[in-house]
């Protein structure tokens, strides 16, 4: 556990300073690796495939990447929703969960569809707030690996 969370650690020290999915990613993707109890495997890159810049599809979770997660104005949710949709467009017969981030909270989501395929909803399904005054870096290390175990598949 000490290795996973040093891990935890460095993830936390550098990702404020994230500024593009592709470096979030890069640092996630390092956690990862070093979180308990998931397959000790660097995940490719998401977004690199991506058609929107900032919606990425791993194995069957759409993960969308945004410095801001608490937006005040329009549909905080929209372009995770777009993404959704691009992945279904893609992968029809996938079931898929989406995740909303900034690095530090993880908002997944369960979509809903219309018999086009379009998303016609996303119901909260599970979170993360690794900055909470409430984790210990051991508590945060174990609500990550089970977040993953969760919903990455």
């Amino acid at each position: 556990m000490a290795a996973a969370e040093e891990g935890l650690a460095r993830y936390l020290e550098r990702v404020r300073g994230a500024a593009t999915p592709g470096e979030w990613w890069a640092l996630f993707s390092d956690l990862c690796v070093a979180l308990p109890g998931l397959e000790r495997r660097k995940l490719p890159n998401p977004f690199s495939q991506a058609a929107s810049p900032a919606c990425g599809l791993c194995d069957n979770l759409v993960i969308e990447y945004r410095r801001d997660m608490h937006q005040r104005w329009g549909d905080p949710n929209a372009g995770l929703r777009l993404g959704v949709s691009e992945a279904r467009a893609r992968n029809p017969r996938l079931s898929l969960a989406a995740l909303a981030t900034n690095g530090l909270t993880f908002h997944v989501y369960t979509p809903d569809f219309d018999e086009s395929g379009r998303v016609i909803g996303l119901h909260p399904a599970d979170g993360l707030n690794l900055v909470s005054p409430m984790m210990t870096p051991q508590r945060s290390v174990e609500e990550m690996s089970g977040l993953l175990r969760r919903w990455l598949k």
